[in-house]
């Protein structure tokens, strides 16, 4: 037994020190981070709520954060909650967040907007959907949002502070009467006129190559938004690679094949070889077969997933994932995310949050308490969202970092989950 568990945490660390040959490990000081998310009045979401990937101030494996400018920021983030709780909701709500963004500009004048304002309320279905962002671009930190309603921005904003040092300074603020710009943004005031109702001022700025426009622009292009569910979407979102690249990534899996080639073929995607054995095991030759037909739905998520992988991991990418890990085993899903919170083998400072069911992760040996994220929904069908490092009990006690988060969670003790 002993033995067994030796040469399992022998082969762990081999893999760890592949992965990080693989990956090019030349730190590099990050200045572009993803702060937090906050959205109100759309889908499941009626009240505000906040998505914070900046650190709490406890000390749970401090040497995954990245550090700057005087903020320590997480480099993953998970959400759990039972099904229809508003997980995908928020999702959603990145996804509609970033589409106006890259769009709206282009929208002709009776082009709806993708709002989707929270349905079980009179009040609310009549306001507007509202979003905002926190940002760390080139070490400065900037602060932008709308509310939309289907045919027209109602607000819009832009703040930013140098180096996240003093008071934050506006740059623009939009409201039902107008746009204003101030004496820090002299380069957009062209734009005003050129926006119409259903644009994003920024949006519009950039396609006129306003360089503060372009700094926000270049940074929300990082971000990879899709549904971990569904194969022919995380093919749209792939990104080219080698297949040495490929071959390099799948390898540390030990999935059963020897090497993976694409083919352009829909039907068969990918070719495996595999060894053939003699009846003495003795290695005879090789056979080639079609990934589509021979290979688990695990092992197809994950070719699916490598290209958008390999890339994240070396050059800036944020990547939102619904459904993270549906069909692979719980080991590779753990080792996807570990790629991320490790600076060895993140040195670009690229982040992932995603929603799952997979209890395993819920560890205190694995993440920290400010990474786990709970979705539930109240007596009203509006979706509340909080993490565990600030979740307390019915005697206002907070959750300890030595607790069983999975039991716990299994248990009921923390929400979001299935009332059964």
């Amino acid at each position: 037994m002993i033995l067994r568990q030796s040469l399992y945490f022998t082969r762990k660390i081999l893999i760890k020190l592949e992965f990080m040959c693989f990956f090019s490990l030349t730190l590099q000081k990050t200045t572009d981070m993803l702060l937090s998310f906050t959205l109100s009045n759309f889908r499941s979401f009626k009240a505000k709520k906040t998505l914070d990937l900046t650190a709490a101030t406890i000390k749970e494996y401090e040497e995954s954060l990245f550090s700057t400018v005087g903020l320590s920021v997480l480099p993953s983030a998970v959400l759990y909650g039972a099904n229809s709780s508003g997980k995908s909701n928020l999702i959603e709500a990145i996804r509609t967040f970033l589409t106006t963004v890259y769009d709206s500009a282009s929208y002709n004048s009776s082009e709806e907007l993708p709002m989707a304002p929270f349905m079980f309320d009179e009040d609310s279905r009549t306001k507007p959907s509202c979003f905002e962002i926190e940002l760390l671009i080139d070490d400065d930190w900037y602060r932008y949002g709308f509310s939309a309603k289907k045919d027209r921005i109602c607000e819009e904003y832009l703040y930013f502070k140098t180096g996240n040092k003093g008071r934050e300074k506006c740059l623009f603020v939009r409201s039902e009467d107008g746009i204003g710009v101030t004496s820090h943004y002299k380069s957009a005031e062209d734009m005003v006129e050129r926006t119409r109702d259903n644009a994003l001022f920024l949006s519009v700025a950039d396609a006129f190559n306003d360089r503060i426009a372009g700094l926000i622009m270049r940074e929300l292009k990082c971000f990879a938004v899709f549904d971990g569910d569904k194969s022919e979407t995380l093919s749209e979102k792939a990104i080219s690679i080698s297949d040495n690249e490929l071959n390099s990534f799948l390898s540390k899996f030990k999935l059963g094949f020897e090497t993976i080639r694409r083919v352009d073929n829909p039907s068969i995607r990918a070719v495996t070889t595999h060894k053939v054995y003699d009846a003495s095991g003795k290695v005879t030759g090789e056979i080639s077969m079609s990934l589509s037909d021979t290979e688990s739905n695990g092992t197809n998520k994950l070719f699916d997933m490598a290209p958008i992988f390999v890339k994240a991991l070396s050059s800036r990418r944020v990547l939102v994932i619904d459904e993270f890990g549906s069909s692979m085993h719980p080991m590779i899903t753990r080792m996807l995310i570990s790629l991320f919170n490790s600076k060895e083998t993140n040195p670009m400072g690229s982040q992932l949050i995603f929603t799952t069911h997979d209890t395993n992760l819920l560890d205190n040996k694995f993440l920290r308490r400010d990474q786990i994220w709970f979705t539930e929904k109240d007596e009203t069908a509006s979706t509340d969202l909080y993490s565990l490092v600030e979740f307390k009990d019915a005697s206002g006690v907070k959750v300890r970092n030595d607790r069983s988060y999975e039991k716990d969670y299994i248990n009921g003790r923390y929400g979001a989950i299935p009332y059964l």
